[in-house]
């Protein structure tokens, strides 16, 4: 791991980055907590002097906590919430406040990704009109859907990925993120609905020049949201009855 970050400076990432700095201070920390290590701890010493790697700029390391601490957070009520989730493609004709679509993403990047290299992002716009020519561009949008004036695109950047994490780890990090991020939607009040994006969709590349997503980035799915109307009808289905196996 101390050599992945002097590879990625040699290879022209700055020393500041979170993924140089940030991991620097993660290896850091995590080996002080430990007895021993010396030659690792010299190491990591070394690579920070020679590449002038700032030791305070990002935290990182060991957290300690207890069981009770974790309990304290755990929702008694989690399997109704996770059950009165529901996909919603029209919703009140409100703007969501750039407040609380920050407060969505901030809380849904807690999401667990290998490595800690989290390399999903989020773009969104608060002009209807741009929401409008973003979902136009959207394999999963449908007409019904025509109350929808908040999205996000959602994204994975495979620069944070290396070599032989491509295309499993892009979409296993894409999973997991936007699992949690219409959770969080679900948690501020808010309805959402994940519009899929097909990877061998023509107008990645152009939606990516369109709206300043970087060329190193993948476009995972849309994810339309809004304020809930009074009543909601929606298409249900009944959940797969046997997924569960037991290996004995």
């Amino acid at each position: 791991m101390i050599q992945n970050i002097a590879d990625l400076i040699d290879s022209g990432l700055s020393a500041n980055d979170f993924e140089t700095a940030g991991s620097a201070a993660t290896i850091k920390s995590a080996l002080n907590s430990l007895s021993g290590h010396e030659d690792s701890k010299n190491k990591l010493d070394s690579l920070i002097a020679k590449y002038n790697i700032p030791e305070n700029l990002f935290k990182g390391g060991c957290e300690r906590f207890t069981k009770s601490e974790i309990l304290k957070y755990t929702p008694q009520n989690w399997r109704e919430f996770v059950r009165a989730r529901h996909s919603v493609r029209r919703f009140k004709d409100s703007i969501i406040s750039r407040e609380i679509i920050n407060e969505i993403i901030n809380d849904a990047k807690y999401y667990p990704s290998a490595c800690n290299r989290q390399p999903c992002r989020v773009y969104y716009s608060t002009n209807p009109e741009i929401t409008a020519k973003i979902l136009r561009n959207c394999d999963g949008f449908v007409s019904g859907a025509g109350g929808v004036h908040n999205c996000f695109i959602v994204t994975c950047d495979r620069s944070l990925l290396n070599q032989a994490e491509l295309n499993d780890q892009e979409l296993l990090n894409s999973g997991i993120f936007l699992g949690y991020l219409v959770m969080s939607i679900h948690a501020h009040g808010l309805g959402s609905c994940l519009f899929q994006f097909l990877q061998v969709n023509r107008r990645q590349e152009l939606i990516k020049r369109e709206f300043g997503i970087k060329s190193s980035e993948i476009i995972a799915a849309f994810v339309g949201f809004g304020e809930l109307e009074d009543e909601i009808i929606t298409a249900c289905a009944q959940r797969r009855p046997n997924i569960i196996n037991v290996i004995e």
